[in-house]
């Protein structure tokens, strides 16, 4: 096995980028369900919305990768996927993956649409929750699930 995926960002290097994109979003949904399913063996109850923060900012990372190997798939590079208006804005990724033909369910409008503005901002990195109350529509391990319809949206003809 090579360390190729270390590579990634390397301006030298024309490597296995939608793979990388693949392994870390799938690794940061990992990590999430770790989370959850750990507090729950040692608390025995779920994490509560604060306890949540550290794993929504996780599936946050999770989409983002998701919509960028879905945008990588269809033409765009990494300097592309760097853009200012696409930089951890699930929303605007979302919107370009809509313009090349990527469909997605009405879930995953809502989870995008629901997360975007905390994800844009870095809210969950510093002061989630902490000024006023956010609603979300989904808790995190219902997030989770929706958020692995978006493994189709790497190919323009399947819909997530």
């Amino acid at each position: 096995m090579s360390n190729d995926y270390l590579r990634l960002g390397d301006p030298k290097y024309s490597g296995p980028e939608p793979f990388v994109y693949r392994w870390h979003a799938l690794s940061y949904l990992n990590c999430a369900r770790h989370a959850i399913e750990g507090h729950r063996l040692e608390h025995g109850s779920d994490p509560t919305m604060q306890q949540n923060v550290p794993i929504i900012h996780l599936i946050c990372h999770a989409i983002e990768m998701f919509l960028k190997l879905a945008l990588y798939k269809t033409g765009s590079d990494d300097k592309a996927l760097k853009a200012f208006n696409l930089r951890y804005s699930l929303r605007g990724l979302a919107d370009e993956c809509k313009c090349r033909g990527v469909t997605f369910s009405s879930d995953v409008v809502q989870l995008i649409d629901a997360l975007s503005p905390l994800h844009e901002k870095h809210a969950l990195r510093y002061t989630a929750f902490t000024d006023e109350p956010v609603w979300l529509p989904f808790n995190p391990s219902e997030m989770i699930e929706i958020s692995m319809k978006l493994i189709t949206a790497s190919h323009p003809s399947k819909s997530a």
